[in-house]
């Protein structure tokens, strides 16, 4: 909405100066210069260049710490923290049979969360990839995406149909798969 906006002003403020822009000598040089520097950010506009950079990153992390993974997912799940940024927001969901997550938070207080998290381990006796997906979903929030580490072994026989809604809602989801234990 603001890019249209933008635009259609740059444009009343380049029309306006090669009205103006009549002038010989040293006025007459720098108006020349306002022109193109006018139309080349015009140009970046229309071509879809915005100001700001890129919006803060919403990412869930989902950890399966079943019995066929154990702990060996973690190195991998710290990994999946080393792309963020001091804006980037980060939730931890460990699973098992049944998911269990930390709030949303910076990507440095992230170890301290997942450390809370291993604290109490979530029920190892089975895996519901399902869940795990649709919880990680929820902690990443809209425009999130979630980084699954798993072995891919679902006892409860719901991811592929957890990963499509995920998909028909727009959310990414990377795998990142470990050997079982």
């Amino acid at each position: 909405m603001l890019r249209p906006l933008l635009a259609a002003l740059l444009l009343a403020l380049g029309a306006a100066l090669v009205a103006r822009a009549r002038a010989p000598g040293r006025l007459g040089n720098l108006r020349l210069g306002l022109r193109l520097a006018f139309l080349g950010v015009l140009a970046l506009l229309l071509g879809g260049a915005t100001w700001g950079g890129a919006a803060p990153r919403r990412r869930a992390i989902a950890v399966d710490l079943s019995r066929s993974v154990g702990e060996g997912g973690l190195g991998l799940a710290r990994a999946a923290l080393g792309d963020l940024g001091p804006g980037d927001r980060v939730a931890w969901v460990t699973f098992g049979a049944a998911p269990r997550g930390a709030d949303a938070d910076a990507p440095d207080a992230a170890p301290a969360a997942l450390g809370r998290l291993l604290a109490a381990p979530p029920d190892p006796r089975g895996t519901d990839l399902g869940a795990a997906l649709e919880a990680a979903a929820r902690a990443a929030g809209p425009g999130g995406e979630v980084v699954l580490v798993s072995d891919g072994r679902d006892t409860a026989g719901r991811a592929l149909e957890a990963a499509t809604a995920l998909a028909a809602a727009g959310v990414v989801v990377h795998a990142l798969p470990v050997a079982a234990a």
